[in-house]
């Protein structure tokens, strides 16, 4: 069943194309790990990121949610700064998740 995502095993079954010189540095290797920074076998994290369909326009807020389904645009050098966050706090923070909390004031009309 395909998983859409990559996997390194580790047996002597692989094509013998791939021990060759001009193929081996792209296709064997030592360690799991090395084969999955090669092949990228690792799926993407869950992360905190902005929900704009959850945008209230009488608060001018929005939540943030956690989950893998964010835009992979998202995790790019230039987007995933400003887009995904390891924390809620760090997320609502840059997306003002919370509208402003009720404060006192001078109610001039009053006296």
């Amino acid at each position: 069943e395909a998983t859409e995502t990559m996997e390194c095993i580790y047996d002597d079954l692989y094509p013998d194309v791939w021990n060759t010189p001009s193929e081996r540095e792209a296709h064997l290797f030592e360690t799991e790990e090395s084969c999955c920074e090669a092949w990228d076998c690792y799926p993407e994290p869950p992360r905190w990121y902005p929900h704009f369909n959850s945008y209230d326009e009488a608060t001018e807020t929005m939540e943030c949610i956690y989950d893998d389904l964010y835009p992979d645009v998202w995790n790019t050098p230039s987007e995933r700064e400003a887009h995904l966050f390891e924390t809620e706090e760090s997320c609502c923070e840059a997306w003002d998740c919370y509208p402003e909390p009720p404060r006192w004031y001078p109610h001039f009309n009053s006296y």
